[in-house]
């Protein structure tokens, strides 16, 4: 009996050796890692991106990007072009025109309630000496340290994006008494529509093109401080009811009642909009109406549209509109269902 207990206590004791011998070397070795998963900043978040205009469009002037972030958060946005210089026998660099129309620009935009952004008019030219080029955009947000950015969406450079230099007219003497075009009226506060040798014109959208699926911008240049009509005309549908949207991968459907009627040339709406100038456009402003969006209540009635015809003027000292542009889009991927 005593034989078998002083066998346990042996064994007893050898066991507790080992467990403590265990803990010595687990507290040697430390705490194992454990790989945490890695927190998405933008978790819960709207990822900021461009709607419009869509990857793969040809830039042929003037432009407006659109897109979505978190609602009231502030994005970044650059618009960088791309080309491939000549070749020179002397190793010396080709191009000889620097101007900031064709270097990476940069722009700090904020999302409105709805969470939709708009840049304002963008520029990009390009010595008529490079080829191969295209212009490439994406947009960034930042969140404490973290950033988050989208991918880069191409866009191909038309030919018309070519620098043409020209020499700069300087008065001799300064006239105290002319008046700018862009300066308004004592009497009536009007902007003058300016002269004609000043530009004016729509930017975005471009004639006979198609528009984003769910909204646009109208934007374009004119004299500094000029006050632009824009009057927007629709040819689509209107209905009693209150339309809803159904989307069907890139196509939108708004559901209709049997009272659905066909509109065409009716009034969608008018905005007047002062043209500010900005840095790297001369003499010029830019002005940019509200959103265009996909359905708008007019007299109680839902309408939307297939087609948009647009027209802007300047307004002249008299409140008259002059120097009328027109231009024709319609709306990508629209199909209305009964």
């Amino acid at each position: 009996m005593k034989a078998n207990i002083n066998s346990l206590i042996r064994a007893t004791v050898t066991l507790c050796l080992l467990i403590m011998m265990g803990f010595n070397v687990d507290a040697q070795v430390g705490p194992k890692l454990i790989r945490k998963k890695k927190v998405d900043p933008m978790e819960g978040k709207v990822k900021p991106i461009m709607t419009s205009p869509v990857a793969g469009s040809t830039i042929d002037g003037p432009f407006v990007m659109v897109g979505k972030a978190e609602p009231n958060t502030f994005i970044n946005l650059y618009v960088t072009p791309i080309y491939r210089e000549p070749t020179s026998s002397s190793g010396k660099p080709v191009l000889v025109v620097s101007t900031p129309k064709h270097k990476p620009q940069h722009f700090s935009i904020k999302a409105d309630e709805k969470g939709v952004w708009q840049s304002p008019v963008i520029e990009v030219l390009f010595d008529s000496k490079t080829s191969n080029r295209r212009i490439f955009a994406f947009v960034s947000q930042t969140w404490g340290t973290d950033r988050y950015d989208s991918k880069q969406i191409e866009y191909f450079a038309s030919p018309k994006l070519t620098m043409i230099m020209a020499p700069m007219k300087v008065p001799a003497k300064h006239n105290e008494e002319e008046k700018s075009s862009g300066q308004p009226e004592k009497d009536e506060g009007i902007v003058k529509g300016g002269s004609d040798n000043l530009p004016f014109k729509i930017a975005a959208p471009s004639n006979n093109k198609y528009v984003a699926r769910d909204r646009f911008t109208i934007a374009g240049i004119a004299p500094d401080g000029a006050n632009v009509k824009v009057e927007v005309r629709y040819f689509g549908y209107r209905s009693k009811s209150n339309i809803t949207i159904q989307n069907f991968g890139p196509v939108f459907f708004p559901g209709v009642d049997k009272n659905t009627t066909t509109v065409n040339d009716a009034h969608w709406a008018t905005y007047t909009i002062r043209s500010k100038r900005m840095a790297g456009f001369g003499e010029s402003g830019l002005w940019a109406t509200d959103e265009i969006e996909f359905i708008r209540k007019i007299d109680g009635y839902s309408c939307w549209a297939n087609s948009y015809t647009i027209t802007a003027s300047l307004i002249d000292a008299n409140g008259k509109s002059v120097r009328p542009i027109k231009v024709n889009v319609t709306r990508m991927n629209t199909v209305a269902v009964k």
